[in-house]
């Protein structure tokens, strides 16, 4: 599986290189350290994916693998469970970034079927 991917005009040099493999090249590792969680499922999915978390959430945003943003929500939600409909994106992974009402944000992948 290819998590990360990214394209250069010119040649790394050797330093470069090592630099990438020690960073993300993507999602920054603030997002990934919040303190607050929340689940996909299913996940995989081709229909709807339900988020639950147990903190309360104020967005939600949906990336492709490029970055580009697919949709937003903004929320006050304090039951537990929102859905996202899904119908209409293409297969592939996809990244779901939760803000919370702390002030914090998580991110994790949603896998695309057809």
């Amino acid at each position: 599986y290819l998590d990360d991917f990214a394209i250069w005009n010119r040649e790394l040099t050797l330093s470069e290189i090592q630099s990438l493999c020690n960073n993300s090249l993507g999602i920054t590792e603030e997002l990934i350290l919040s303190n607050n969680n929340f689940e996909l499922y299913p996940n995989p999915s081709n229909g709807s994916i339900n988020i639950t978390s147990t903190s309360i959430l104020t967005s939600i945003l949906v990336h492709d693998s490029q970055g580009k943003e697919i949709s937003s929500d903004n929320i006050s939600l304090d039951n537990n469970l929102k859905p996202i409909s899904i119908n209409g994106l293409l297969s592939g992974t996809y990244f779901i970034t939760v803000s919370f009402a702390d002030g914090t944000s998580s991110v994790k992948k949603a896998v695309i079927i057809d």
